[in-house]
């Protein structure tokens, strides 16, 4: 590649590097944050007074099989979901043929347990609660999957798996800027050597 080639090239990966983090930045700093809590969980929640959550009764319904029992479990708790009007990302926790489901509503502001059984028609909702912003922030940071209810759950994922694309461009168009750097210290291979070093090593001592 001629010098006006590399130049060009050299460009290119500044750009890269450069609009890559500003468009994530929101989520780069929200993984930061999250992240920085939950390696201090009980001193966050000393310092924030954050109260510990627990389930809650928040609505009870009769709901009779033959108004939302379908051909599949799946089937029979989306008719449950939006009958309760609480249509979104949801897991199946337990289901005995339609006997009774146990079903974990997922949200920001506080997950749902909702609980049917279909003996006694009737469906029991649970809010796990109070919420807080600092359970908002690890719901975002665990946050993950494809094929959800919400068109915005996808729309995340997408993102999230932007984000960690973006993590490994960082690397390499790092690598290559400091590369082609005509004047290399040694404090930068010391750097870089240390970084490696450490985590070999602590990899290493956890894999015990």
């Amino acid at each position: 590649m001629t010098k006006k080639g590399w130049a060009r090239f050299d460009k290119i990966m500044r750009w890269i590097h450069l609009y890559i983090a500003l468009f994530l930045a929101p989520w780069l700093l929200m993984y930061a944050t999250s992240a920085f809590f939950l390696n201090h969980n009980d001193w966050f929640r000393d310092l924030f007074h954050v109260i510990p959550p627990g389930w809650a009764i928040v609505q009870e319904q009769d709901l009779k099989p033959s108004e939302i029992s379908s051909s599949t479990p799946q089937l029979t708790v989306q008719n449950l979901l939006t009958r309760l009007d609480l249509k979104g990302d949801y897991q199946l926790l337990a289901e005995s043929n339609n006997r009774q489901l146990v079903i974990l509503r997922y949200s920001g502001a506080g997950n749902y347990r909702i609980t049917w059984q279909s003996a006694q028609g009737k469906a029991v909702v649970e809010r796990y609660v109070p919420s807080s912003m600092y359970g908002f922030l690890h719901h975002l940071h665990f946050k993950s999957g494809f094929e959800r209810e919400q068109v915005a759950s996808d729309i995340w994922a997408i993102i999230v798996d932007f984000v960690a694309i973006s993590i490994w461009i960082w690397v390499i168009s790092g690598l290559y800027l400091w590369i082609r750097r005509r004047k290399k210290q040694n404090v930068d291979i010391l750097i870089f050597g240390s970084g490696i070093t450490a985590f070999i090593v602590l990899a290493i001592l956890l894999y015990q």
